[in-house]
């Protein structure tokens, strides 16, 4: 009876010897993965940006700015309704721990500044969110927008557009991976 208890022991000896090491070969590649943020899931999240059709988004970003303790938001937006727009604004929500923080910011036309965006023209936009909590890099974000802008078709200049024109508001959203600040 004893001789067959430590033969049972032996036999688990000799197991544990020869597959003791792939388990632990295994343990250790699976370490080396996971520092190397193969699993991180923003690895796995697509970046894009979704507005109307008509209003091509693209060039997007978000990065964390160490000096300023703002995130930043960017894109380029694009003027595909069929006739000119006088953008209004442009705002972005970024969910934090609290709910939602925000950030606004008037829209102007690079190319002539407090004119319209013409039929086909692209304009440039940059969001800062003030003070938000400092967020992992390749942390994977979803952002809603907001754009306010108007329908120039009718209107003689710009400024008349400015006056009496309504104002329209589009959503949409911005899905991108926080990155380091250029």
């Amino acid at each position: 009876m004893g001789l067959q208890g430590s033969k049972k022991g032996q036999v688990a000896m000799e197991y544990f010897a020869t597959y003791g090491w792939a388990v632990f070969a295994l343990f250790i590649v699976i370490a080396v993965l996971i520092g190397t943020g193969m699993f991180n899931p923003g690895r796995f999240t697509s970046d894009e940006c979704i507005l109307q059709p008509n209003m091509p988004c693209s060039g997007y970003y978000i990065y964390y700015s160490e000096g300023t303790h703002d995130l930043v938001s960017g894109f380029t937006l694009g003027n595909s309704i069929g006739s000119a727009v006088l953008w209004r604004n442009a705002t972005i929500a970024v969910p934090d721990r609290n709910g939602y923080a925000t950030g606004t910011t008037v829209i102007e036309n690079q190319a002539r500044p407090d004119d319209w965006t013409r039929q086909g023209e692209k304009t440039n936009i940059t969001i800062a969110i003030s003070n938000f909590e400092k967020p992992s890099i390749n942390a994977p974000k979803k952002a809603k927008l907001t754009i306010a802008f108007s329908v120039c078709e009718g209107y003689a200049t710009a400024a008349e557009c400015d006056a009496k024109a309504p104002i329209y508001h589009t959503s949409g959203r911005l899905d991108a991976v926080v990155r380091s600040a250029p």
